[in-house]
């Protein structure tokens, strides 16, 4: 940031101060507070990188009007465009202050503090841009992910699903909302969200990587078990703990039709009617944990 702002070494002169505030917030009101921004539905909306000169005049201006909104916001914009995220989540957070109601002001002041690690702060901003604008989905998605990164993971998912319920071809947000469910075990939803995604962009990295990961994870959990039932078939203990693996992954509709084959198979491995009654018990215990 001081990189930018050397050439403006101490306060401009009023009247080139003036000048500035004028050329950065062209088109803006010249008195009275700035009027809400219309409802967007884009996110931050980065613009193209600035040039040296343009960051160096908006930070000049805001130098001079350190409370104009306009000024806050144009210097966060140059700033955000150039990815200088540190120089940016000040000037953004302000702008947000400075102009309660501007959706994009918020959108900016979450994605810049998220982008710094500022996880809390993220998550303020996003709170109040849901507020302004309940129906958007980069509201929920800017919130769910900060919440996932401070470990909020329950609230972070139902934030993620609302923003892909709203936006479904966003593979973004299905890519962090599979994160979230694979912090939590849940392989069944991750696998669901990254396999659309893959099917919405087959040539995206990120997602095939993951995907490739996941996929990975539930053979080497379920490889060791369908094994033993292949070699033992009229054993209940295969299909039991396939049952309890694919219920413990989020497979429910799987993990119930094992347990139900392995209900009849007890009477033929269990002919004592107390072993076969407990081990029933067991597998209802178990089913019953399934369907929940």
């Amino acid at each position: 940031m001081m990189r930018f702002a050397r050439t403006f070494s101490g306060n401009p002169p009023a009247a080139v101060a003036a000048a500035l505030v004028a050329l950065v917030c062209a088109g803006c009101a010249a008195a009275g507070p700035p009027k809400p921004a219309p409802i967007i539905d884009d996110g931050a909306a980065w613009p193209a990188p600035a040039d040296d000169e343009r960051v160096q005049i908006t930070l000049a201006a805001l130098a001079a009007s350190p409370d104009d909104a306009a000024a806050a916001a144009a210097a966060c914009a140059a700033l955000g465009s150039r990815s200088a995220w540190v120089a940016a989540a000040v000037p953004c957070r302000k702008a947000a202050e400075l102009a309660p109601g501007d959706l994009r002001a918020e959108l900016r002041a979450s994605d810049s503090a998220f982008r710094v690690r500022f996880y809390l702060d993220a998550i303020r901003a996003a709170q109040r841009a849901s507020a302004l604008a309940p129906d958007s989905a980069p509201t929920d998605f800017y919130l769910g992910r900060a919440l996932f990164k401070l470990g909020r993971t329950d609230e972070a998912i139902d934030a993620l699903e609302a923003a892909v319920a709203k936006a479904d071809r966003r593979i973004d947000y299905r890519r962090v909302l599979a994160s979230a469910y694979l912090e939590t075990r849940n392989l069944a939803a991750a696998l669901g969200h990254l396999e659309a995604a893959s099917a919405l962009a087959p040539e995206d990295a990120q997602t095939s990587g993951l995907l490739a990961e996941t996929r990975a994870i539930v053979e080497r959990r379920l490889g060791p078990i369908r094994a033993f039932a292949a070699e033992h078939p009229g054993d209940p203990a295969g299909n039991s703990a396939l049952g309890a693996e694919y219920a413990a992954m989020g497979y429910y509709d799987k993990s119930l039709a094992h347990f139900d084959a392995a209900l009849p198979a007890l009477a033929t491995v269990l002919p004592n009617a107390e072993q076969r009654t407990q081990a029933a018990a067991r597998i209802e215990y178990s089913r019953g944990v399934a369907l929940r």
